[in-house]
């Protein structure tokens, strides 16, 4: 059965897969050491649940893809950084079920710059999946 969390690690799966990534682990760890990066990580963010039938509802969430890599030297940083823009959603985009793990997905907005993650000051893009649609039996 799909669920919010395969449908997090199916994402997981598809960032684990673009060229140059190093690390996208299934749950946000707690510490990335520093050999690791460019790191994704993934959660949930938001969400609504609505009725559908009697037997299904229907679950629209908004999930989090953040691509993490070092800040020591801002002009390289941000040009290592820059090609993930396009390529972590074209590889969401290309199997738009992730594997039936959901219905539909729906826009995916982003914003770019300084970030952290745990002690860590990092650089890098915050995806934001919105309306990411899960039909649910109840």
């Amino acid at each position: 059965m799909a669920t919010l969390e395969t449908a997090c690690a199916a994402i997981a799966t598809a960032c684990a897969a673009v060229s140059g990534v190093r690390q996208a682990p299934a749950l946000p760890p707690e510490q990335i050491t520093a050999g690791n990066f460019p790191f994704v990580v993934t959660y949930p963010d938001s969400g609504t649940i609505g009725y559908n039938t009697p037997d299904d509802a229907i679950f629209l969430h908004n999930i989090i893809v953040e691509v993490h890599t070092a800040r020591k030297d801002l002009p390289r940083d941000v040009d290592k950084i820059f090609p993930y823009i396009e390529t972590i959603p074209a590889a969401i985009m290309a199997d738009p079920t992730l594997s039936t793990n959901v219905q539909t997905i729906g826009e995916i907005s982003y914003t770019f710059g300084e970030m952290n993650w745990g002690d860590l000051q990092t650089i890098g893009i915050r995806f934001t999946l919105s309306e990411v649609k899960l039909l649910v039996t109840v």
